[in-house]
């Protein structure tokens, strides 16, 4: 009997231990990773400005985007006009991205957080690089998994990035729209005009025959003012 009550306070002591030791390691798993007090900008000395050039690479893919004056157009294809919000918006956002939290420097585990190298093949981040006009860098910024709560809660939207100079990583308190297709910032509306600015209508034909429509006033139908050339008549069938 005397050895069973041993048994218990023996057990029983070591339960407020066991506690502390619970404790311990949830506290641990639950306590963020370098967290910064006042948020700070990845690219405190960079000006939007200065960006001349932006360019989008993940492995093989790439877009190119250069400044022409005020208004963008993809370089890497023929100059196309280029969606220029979208592409201010993306510089924006590299500039000012806001770190939530420091992360891992292991390279070991960049590509859990999608942060390896972008120009190798098979990688799952995106390299953005902001150049000015003579091609001094600017920002370079690989932008790696969206945090989870970012799929559904604005206010928690934030993203895993590195700086493509740097051994470390951050959470990032924004989101990046960096598409890898040229057609993904290319303008698809060059000119837009409306039905009602054009009166009439002329076409012509390298054989010569020209067709015009036009119509009286702004709201009137639209009617053929020129017919074309009638069709030259078939030949007729030789005689048996």
């Amino acid at each position: 009997e005397a050895n069973m009550h041993t048994k218990i306070v023996a057990v029983v002591g070591c339960v407020p231990a066991l506690l502390a030791g619970v404790a311990y390691v949830v506290q641990q798993r639950e306590k963020p990773a370098a967290v910064v007090a006042n948020a700070a900008r990845l690219f405190a000395n960079a000006n939007a400005a200065d960006v001349a050039r932006v360019t989008i690479q993940q492995g093989e893919k790439k877009v190119e985007i250069a400044r022409e004056g005020t208004a963008w157009v993809v370089a890497s294809r023929d100059n196309f006009p280029a969606l220029d919000d979208r592409v201010r918006e993306l510089v924006r956002r590299v500039i000012d991205a806001e770190v939530v939290e420091e992360k891992t420097s292991n390279p070991e585990l960049y590509a859990r957080l999608g942060v390896e190298d972008a120009t190798q093949a098979g990688a799952k981040g995106t390299l953005v690089t902001l150049a000015k006009a003579d091609g001094g860098k600017i920002a370079g910024l690989i932008v790696g998994n969206r945090q989870e709560a970012a799929n559904w809660d604005s206010d928690k939207a934030a993203t895993f990035v590195r700086p493509a100079d740097g051994n470390k990583s951050y959470l990032v308190r924004s989101t990046f729209n960096a598409g890898l297709e040229p057609v993904d910032w290319m303008k698809r509306e060059v000119l837009a005009f409306g039905s009602d600015r054009f009166w009439k209508v002329s076409v012509s034909h390298p054989g010569g025959e020209n067709v015009s429509i036009e119509r009286a006033t702004p709201t009137a139908e639209p009617s053929l003012t020129t017919q074309p050339d009638a069709a030259p008549a078939a030949p007729a069938a030789p005689e048996p």
